[in-house]
């Protein structure tokens, strides 16, 4: 359920909004053009939202700032601190993940995510994504960016080019996680009533956008 990387969570909150800005070189393509995902997922989200792995809250400091409604769920204490110091308590953020969590107290429109949902094994996901179908009305959407590729061979390609570059940290976390391939990702969407489409942003991440469908 993603826990297990719980320990890895709390070492990376005192350094996590470092990362994302180009400062570990091993992770500047991931996190290229980091503000402008952002920007484009809380465009697309609707106005009551759900959000997991909130993180130090950088995405929903974007979706409140466009009038957004925003609950908000991240398992670690410590990024959950650093979330609630940033925001100044605009946002509700309580303890669970994607697949164990408090229930909102208001029906929502939007599910976002941004760099998370690969903590999650394929059937996890799966599993997700239809908690997510029950909660969400027909039109309602999941907006994800996470890094995921079009298929094996090129996340073979992903982990050898890391290993070349010498970047065996950034190897080691993508054969360490669960990432996954994008037919992976559309036959989960499409088994759980969505309508999936999918837009690379930078050489790892990919837009994931799912409507659901009539029941």
């Amino acid at each position: 359920m993603g826990r297990e990387f719980l320990d890895l969570f709390e070492q990376w909150a005192e350094s996590y909004d470092q990362s994302v800005e180009g400062h570990d070189e091993q992770y500047r393509d991931v996190f290229a053009g980091y503000g402008r995902i952002l920007d484009v997922v809380a465009d697309k989200a609707g106005q009551v939202v759900l959000e997991f792995g909130v993180g130090t809250g950088n995405l929903t400091k974007k979706l409140l700032e466009r009038g957004k409604t925003v609950y908000g769920i991240e398992p670690s204490a410590p990024m959950r601190q650093k979330a609630l110091e940033k925001l100044g308590g605009r946002a509700v953020i309580m303890d669970g993940d994607f697949l164990r969590f408090p229930l909102p107290p208001e029906p929502i429109d939007t599910v976002a995510s941004t760099y998370a949902f690969h903590h999650l094994t394929d059937a996890e996901k799966g599993e997700a994504i239809a908690k997510y179908s029950q909660l969400l009305r027909p039109g309602g959407k999941i907006v994800f960016a996470d890094t995921a590729f079009r298929d094996k061979a090129a996340f073979r390609q992903a982990v050898e080019a890391a290993r070349a570059r010498g970047f065996h940290d950034l190897a080691d976390d993508l054969e360490r996680e669960y990432y996954t391939t994008l037919d992976v990702l559309a036959a989960l969407f499409a088994t759980h009533g969505f309508s999936a489409s999918f837009t690379q942003q930078n050489a790892f991440v990919w837009l994931m956008e799912a409507v659901k469908q009539i029941d």
